[in-house]
């Protein structure tokens, strides 16, 4: 166990919820960034890292999504990595599963891929995103419109 760093995963408050184990190996350290949040804090002796944390990929790593300011108002940013390249879509479900928008999401392998999603004309309330590759893959989860 590595007490030189310490990570922390926040709540939507960013309230600290729960100190994540890390591990040291060599001059790395690891740490599981699996849990259902996107917030977290990583202090060690000299810095402080702001999130949401974009996690480098390795070979055991899975897919890695997120979709901020959530909630946010008119513009969002998604950010998506995964290990191999994808031809993909975004799309956006309302509550109901309906299909609001839907657009191509190439994903280039190995590094984060980003767009920005336009959600103005959304009335406010809680939506779904996801990205679907044209193998069937689906990555997705909730996010909220609040103007």
């Amino acid at each position: 166990l590595n007490d030189s760093v310490r990570v922390f995963r926040l709540d939507e408050t960013g309230e600290r919820t729960h100190l994540l184990q890390t591990v040291t190996e060599g001059s790395s350290t690891r740490v599981d960034f699996s849990h259902k949040t996107l917030w977290y804090e990583i202090l060690n002796d000299t810095i402080t890292v702001d999130l949401p944390v974009r996690v480098a990929l390795h070979k055991s790593a899975g897919p890695c999504l997120y979709f901020y300011p959530n909630p946010g108002g008119d513009l969002m940013n998604i950010e998506f990595s995964y290990l191999e390249n994808l031809e993909a879509d975004l799309v956006i479900y309302d509550i109901r599963g309906r299909m609001i928008q839907s657009r191509e999401f190439p994903v280039t392998g190995g590094q984060v891929n980003s767009a920005i999603i336009d959600v103005s004309a959304l009335p406010d309330g809680i939506y779904m995103y996801a990205v679907i590759s044209r193998k069937g893959d689906r990555f997705f989860d909730k996010f909220v419109v609040a103007h």
